[in-house]
């Protein structure tokens, strides 16, 4: 059985939230053990639907145990494990801190695609290891002239992007981009999103609107997301006429979901000169 390594908020928490959690993990490992479409349903509703942090990390804990439900059934019925389980698996470890657990998976993989490359990569960047997060893609790149080898994809890349920009090394995460762009990899939206997200920590607003609005005008259309970032953005610069704008486009999801970056907005009104508009994202939010 794999060992759940919770995070330290949670650590002897009495929630209702982590009694129906103990319920599960028991359901799992208990006599009425999963059949196939509970499995899907943990790993494809669970881990996809979008959800509050909390209860994200609820779902991930019980999704590691069904995990482990799956791995133990490999070795007693022979039904191997494919590559992207084990890539589900690395990504929930990452996602609950247990670095050395995906690390074993990792290595557990017989079949290391370009998933499970990604997955463990995702799960150093989101642990702030950024060193084997970078090695880790250079230990990748130069395994490719093999017979059976995997090759980046553009989520490979995305992650260097990302990684480089949380450093605010803006001239390596574009170079990453230009790579990218020289080997025929079409960027997606994540792609522009994290370019975006990398200018907005080097705090270099130009270049953050040229990515928008080349998002705009290109194929690769702004998503939500985008909307989000562009919000942060200009709230952190305090061009409160853009801030606004942006925020109607997007005011109904942020009242409801976005604390964050009502608080951003807010700091935004402080630093000006209006700061009688402070209460108003306050009101907006409250009405939800």
């Amino acid at each position: 059985m794999i060992p759940v390594k919770l995070p330290p908020f949670w650590r002897g928490t009495k929630s209702k939230e982590l009694r129906l959690l103990s319920s599960l993990g028991s359901y799992v490992h208990g006599p009425f053990c999963p059949n196939w479409y509970t499995y899907i349903f943990f790993f494809f509703e669970f881990h996809n639907h979008k959800r509050k942090s909390l209860f994200s990390v609820m779902f991930d804990v019980v999704a590691l145990q069904v995990f482990d439900w799956r791995r133990n059934k490999a070795l007693c019925d022979g039904l191997p494990m494919t590559a992207d389980e084990y890539a589900k698996g690395i990504t929930i470890s990452g996602r609950l801190k247990n670095v050395d657990l995906a690390l074993s998976l990792f290595h557990e993989s017989a079949n290391k695609t370009t998933s499970v490359y990604n997955a463990l990569m995702g799960a150093y960047l989101c642990n702030g290891l950024s060193h084997h997060c970078e090695q880790l893609f250079l230990d990748f790149n130069s395994q490719q002239d093999g017979p059976s080898s995997s090759t980046p994809s553009v989520s490979t890349y995305n992650i260097l992007i990302s990684l480089y920009g949380r450093l605010i090394m803006v001239e390596r995460m574009e170079s990453v981009f230009l790579q990218l762009q020289q080997l025929n990899i079409l960027p997606d939206s994540s792609t522009y999103n994290n370019l975006i997200a990398g200018y907005i920590y080097a705090w270099d607003w130009d270049k953050m609107e040229a990515t928008f609005h080349s998002m705009k005008n290109g194929l690769v259309k702004p998503t939500l997301a985008t909307y989000l970032l562009m919000l942060r953005g200009y709230a952190n610069s305090g061009n409160l006429l853009r801030m606004e704008d942006m925020y109607q486009a997007v005011k109904r999801h942020v009242d409801r979901n976005e604390i964050k970056l009502i608080e951003s907005m807010i700091c935004a009104y402080y630093r000006s000169c209006h700061k009688d508009r402070i209460y108003q994202p306050i009101l907006n939010h409250l009405a939800y």
